[in-house]
């Protein structure tokens, strides 16, 4: 079939075989049906050798169906820092399509620090309506280093979010940003209060430098070596 056709394309490309200009040419042809999406996974698959179909795959970002421009992001974060075209891919965040909006965030943090000029934009879906986008914007500043760390404000106040899922990822996004989220130990501390997330959240800061975040919560920690709650003490 022409699936596995792609599939043994994929694998051509591990001995040196030029295949992503020609994956490129055969995105351009409008009579795909339902191969556009395989094709872009498979030169995903290719990671940063797929560059030259930079172009090809950015045209289809914008895709009618969702699951075609979910590979297209896709692809385009697996390619890297030096091809990834930034700026449309940040543009994806606004999408109408959630899984879309998803797909975008995930490839701007498969970027990393490259993509700390559309940090302004990841920053704003902290508060999209959709708590996996949420997710996905938290877990995006993270990678984003020493740019995202000037949102760890932000980040923090999506740990009273109400979906547990939002609560942790903005838990362990801060926890990756190391000293910028001092500040705000207490706040990741009373995430333990949490029966939803309490024993993910005890994971989480078991994964800490404790010498440096126990000493601006030592109150809130305290106040639960006294607590009556056998988990929570």
């Amino acid at each position: 079939s022409r699936k596995q056709a792609l599939s043994c394309l994929g694998e051509l490309a591990v001995f040196g075989v030029p295949i992503a200009s020609r994956l490129a040419d055969l995105l351009r042809n409008g009579d795909l049906g339902g191969l556009r999406r395989n094709i872009l996974q498979t030169l995903g698959e290719l990671g940063d050798v797929a560059a030259t179909a930079v172009t090809a795959i950015t045209e289809h970002i914008k895709d009618k169906e969702a699951d075609v421009c979910v590979e297209a992001f896709t692809a385009l974060g697996k390619i890297g820092q030096v091809a990834a075209p930034i700026k449309e891919i940040a543009a994806g965040c606004v999408d109408s399509r959630h899984d879309v909006r998803i797909a975008a965030l995930e490839a701007l943090g498969q970027v990393g620090k490259s993509a700390a000029p559309v940090a302004p934009v990841v920053a704003k879906a902290l508060h999209d309506k959709h708590a996996g986008v949420r997710v996905a914007a938290l877990e995006t500043l993270a990678c984003l280093q020493d740019c995202g760390a000037q949102y760890a404000e932000a980040m923090a106040e999506c740990l009273q979010d109400d979906d547990a899922r939002v609560c942790i990822a903005g838990l362990r996004g801060l926890a990756e940003l190391g000293e910028a989220a001092l500040p705000f130990s207490c706040a990741m501390a009373e995430v333990l209060k949490r029966e939803d997330v309490q024993d993910t959240a005890s994971q989480v800061w078991c994964s800490l430098n404790m010498g440096k975040f126990l000493s601006p919560a030592c109150s809130v920690f305290e106040e639960y070596l006294s607590s009556k709650n056998p988990r929570l003490c």
